[in-house]
């Protein structure tokens, strides 16, 4: 028996059945009919043309939203402006993945951290130890305040208040506000590091942890990151700055 349509139709091996197997129950099958909607030909359908018939479905209703919202999205796109978009797209490579800050460990080896890793170590980091440890760790609450840095400047673009060409500077501020609660959050650190070390080891073993994190702090520079999400938010600042001027 076949189900077509919510019609149960019946078929024979011999006379409908096209397939190289025999048929199972539950199987998806391409049913040809004649003109009293009786079975021809009954074959088999594969399960690659089944993932090809779903992305060609899927296919047909992405290009009906591209349809529909791609007008909207080209004016909006107008409305922002080229440079807009193009500083808001290098801010966001830069913060995600470029290294913000680079840490060498040797003379042959370093470690690189992107703002968000950054923003993970002032979220979450509470020993020097935890420093290491921050793959899984969360950007938490910083992570959503650079999210809304991120898009400050595309609304400013559209927004016709007259202050809002400020949020431009927002990107600018931001990665400021991150600099100082990062390396506040990494002093803070070393100072509780220091006090451990001396409640255990004395004066001596204070003077080695002092010089231990000496090293440490060589060792910390920033990465070519920094500089290219500062030039695109200062970009972005300027931008803003320009529009609040010659606003109307």
């Amino acid at each position: 028996m076949l189900s077509v349509d919510g019609r149960q139709l019946a078929f024979s091996l011999e006379q409908h059945w096209r397939g190289q197997s025999a048929p199972q129950v539950d199987m998806s099958v391409e049913v040809t009919l004649d003109a009293e909607g009786a079975p021809c030909f009954v074959t088999p359908v594969s399960d690659a043309m089944l993932a090809r018939e779903g992305l060609s479905e899927v296919g047909g209703i992405v290009a009906g939203l591209a349809s529909r919202y791609a007008p909207a999205g080209r004016q909006l796109a107008v409305r922002i402006g080229k440079p807009v978009l193009a500083a808001t797209g290098v801010l966001a490579l830069s913060w995600l993945w470029l290294p913000a800050v680079s840490i060498r460990l040797n003379a042959f080896a370093s470690t690189d951290l992107s703002l968000f890793k950054v923003l993970a170590l002032a979220n979450s980091a509470n020993s020097l130890d935890g420093i290491g440890t921050l793959d899984g760790a969360s950007s938490g609450f910083y992570g959503f305040l650079a999210f809304l840095a991120l898009v400050a400047p595309l609304a400013a673009a559209v927004l016709r208040h007259r202050l809002a060409p400020l949020a431009s500077c927002a990107p600018l501020a931001f990665m400021l506000v991150t600099g100082l609660a990062g390396w506040l959050k990494l002093r803070g650190l070393a100072s509780q590091a220091t006090e451990g070390a001396r409640a255990f080891g004395g004066r001596q073993g204070e003077e080695m942890v002092a010089a231990m994190l000496a090293q440490v702090m060589k060792a910390v520079s920033l990465g070519y990151g920094s500089y290219i999400a500062l030039a695109a938010a200062l970009a972005l600042a300027w931008f803003g700055l320009r529009r609040l001027i010659h606003f109307r």
